[in-house]
């Protein structure tokens, strides 16, 4: 008989498992829960996915998160026609196989999330017929590629939701999201640079787009997203936006645009889609807008049903203005005059840093001067260098040497 203590629980269910004839994969699956649908084997150290005769045939639900599995080559799960969530989040997947998964048709709930999948290894068919699938998670794998018709209606006609956030993703090439059922996109937190209107080409029915915390400098791109309803484009770095008119042409079901914590400092009629009737929200807050002269414009823009619409436009300069309401502003406020009060304080600055600069200089000279005198009294001999220091004091030359000589103080020895 076998006795397990608390502490050495694993290696004793290992040795039970040796001696019973069991595997050690089938002692750890021991300790998977079944219970009204649910077939859990979460956190207990597993490194090959259990196979489909371990798992009862009604079950709905796999979750096998947080374990330590490296790579999926087939799913034979084929029999588990209930089966419609699969759990694989948090594990060391780097590998995944094409047509791996091609046995789940039922599947609705995708979450590969944690991982370890790189673009540049994800190829065409990836997802093959997992023509139910609803919602596919991807976040924090360090993809960052998108490859061309990795994501595409033939094999995922009915996906919904997409989850691409935390993925390092740099690249989202053409025909890469080829999703016209997609509702929901999540690419926040990546390193894109730019809208590629060719990648995003075919999301037809969505209305969530999330491209936050990228590095986007302009915003001067529309793709045709005719159900789009809330675009989010916080915390880029984005100086130029110029898609007023594009918004009207693709994208004119708008409700909500955030464009917070960004870079931007003006912007010109036509630039904001500021007169589009379905637009709710514009939210520029903890931008850098410059509300001078150049934005006077903004005045007598017509700006419909303003009252009942969250248009955020906080200045930033000029001082006298941080802080204001943009639209709220009178004309006259608007202007590139300075202060009187700025210029006597800029002129007064201005002199006292002339002044400054002027008596550098003059002590600058003086010492060079100084020592220029002192050193032209240098002379070396056949003996060897020595300096000599000497004053005029009246009729009289003294002369310090530096050696052992001393003084001479003797007029006659010298022709003045």
């Amino acid at each position: 008989m076998v006795h397990c203590t608390r502490v050495s629980l694993f290696s004793c269910l290992l040795t039970i498992a040796s001696i019973t004839g069991l595997s050690s994969t089938d002692s750890i699956l021991g300790q998977c829960q079944t219970a009204e649908g649910i077939y859990n084997c979460s956190g207990i150290g597993l490194e090959d996915i259990p196979t489909g005769i371990h798992i009862p045939t009604p079950t709905t639900i796999i979750d096998l998160h947080g374990n330590h599995i490296s790579n999926i080559t087939y799913l034979d799960y084929g029999s588990l026609t209930a089966l419609d969530t699969l759990d694989l989040s948090d594990n060391q997947i780097s590998i995944l196989e094409p047509n791996a998964l091609m046995k789940l048709k039922g599947l609705k709930v995708l979450d590969l999330s944690k991982n370890y999948l790189q673009g540049s290894g994800m190829e065409e068919h990836m997802f093959m017929d997992l023509r139910k699938l609803k919602e596919l998670r991807l976040k924090r794998n360090p993809l960052k590629i998108l490859r061309a018709d990795l994501l595409n209606y033939f094999e995922l006609p009915s996906l919904q939701i997409l989850d691409l956030s935390y993925c390092e993703l740099e690249t989202l090439e053409a025909s890469s999201i080829d999703l016209p059922s997609l509702i929901s996109l999540n690419l926040s937190w990546n390193k894109l640079t730019e809208i590629n209107r060719r990648a995003l080409r075919m999301l037809n029915d969505l209305k969530t787009l999330d491209m936050s915390h990228n590095l986007i400098k302009v915003f001067d791109t529309v793709p045709h997203l005719p159900e789009l309803q809330t675009w989010y484009l916080d915390s880029n770095l984005i100086e130029t936006v110029h898609v007023g008119d594009h918004i009207w042409t693709y994208a004119e079901s708008l409700q909500n645009l955030y464009m917070r914590n960004n870079q931007i400092m003006r912007f010109a009629p036509g630039d904001l889609p500021l007169d589009l009737g379905t637009l709710k929200v514009l939210d520029l807050s903890n931008n850098e807008i410059h509300c001078d002269c150049r934005m006077k414009w903004i005045a007598s823009a017509v700006v419909e049903d303003k009252a009942n619409r969250d248009i955020v436009l906080k200045c930033r300069y000029l001082s006298r203005v941080n802080g204001k309401d943009l639209l709220s502003l009178p004309e006259e406020e608007l202007n590139c005059n300075i202060p009187p009060g700025k210029i006597i304080f800029i002129v007064s600055m201005a002199a006292i840093v002339a002044v400054c600069v002027g008596l550098i200089a003059f002590f600058v000279v003086r010492s060079i001067r100084r020592r220029f005198k002192i050193r032209r009294a240098t002379k070396s001999d056949n003996k060897g260098d020595y300096s000599a220091v000497y004053t005029k004091e009246d009729e009289d030359i003294q002369v310090t040497m530096s050696d052992s000589r001393g003084l001479l103080v003797n007029k006659s020895e010298f022709d003045v």
